[in-house]
């Protein structure tokens, strides 16, 4: 819980309880605690990997004085899981085998690591519109930038106030289907106009359209990863 190298655990140990125990064997009952927990673990990701859906991130982690990332997976719901897993590499290849046989809806922000999973996704909007606004910012006297802006807010604003609890799963699809063709129009404003300050949020929204609106398909699904 509190991120503590061994040698800030053996002078904490000390301190508040008078343990002196040296560094390797603080070392020694983490590794036995780990292989007693192996099993408990396990059971974890499997419950992860069977949920209808999950949400994926990674962040920076110095490991023994080396770079690598921290990944977490999460579930939502009554029998909510987080496992957390440490690999030196940021790649795809680990996404997918952290994944295993996960047949459910990923939610991820839009790093492209997250490409090669299958299955269907889910996309941050929340990391979109963030980036939207931030462009709105920076553009202040662009009237056709602001506008665009306001435009992609609006669509996401709708798609959530969306009252779906009656619908069919057939219905919702055509809903999807509709946001994305609005989703559509708005990318081939600038996607292709080289030079303006739209053109690579554009360009997002054309790649990851069909990946927006997953929240719409299937109940449950949240549209933000956070």
């Amino acid at each position: 819980v509190y991120r503590l190298p061994l040698a800030q655990i053996q002078a904490l140990l000390a301190h508040l309880y008078g343990l002196a125990l040296s560094e390797g064997g603080i070392q020694n009952i983490l590794a036995r605690l780990t292989e007693a927990l192996a099993p408990v673990q396990a059971a974890i990701v499997e419950q992860t990997r069977a949920s209808p859906a999950q949400h994926m991130d990674e962040t920076g982690w110095r490991q023994d004085g080396e770079n690598g990332y921290l990944w977490v997976q999460a579930t939502d719901g009554p029998m909510a899981t987080r496992v957390y897993t440490y690999n030196r590499s940021r790649s795809g290849e680990v996404a997918r085998a952290l994944l295993g046989d996960f047949d459910g809806v990923l939610s991820t922000d839009f790093y492209a690591a997250y490409d090669s999973c299958s299955g269907p996704k889910q996309r941050c909007w929340a990391h979109l519109l963030r980036d939207a606004h931030k462009l709105a910012e920076d553009y202040p006297d662009r009237p056709e930038v602001q506008e665009w802006v306001t435009t992609l807010h609006t669509l996401f604003t709708e798609a959530t106030a969306l009252d779906l609890a009656g619908c069919t799963l057939p219905e919702r699809a055509r809903v999807a289907r509709h946001l994305e063709r609005r989703l559509r129009l708005l990318a081939r404003c600038y996607r292709k106009t080289d030079g303006h300050p739209a053109q690579v949020l554009a360009t997002r929204l054309h790649r990851y359209e069909s990946e927006l609106f997953e929240f719409i398909r299937t109940p449950g699904v949240s549209p933000t990863n956070n």
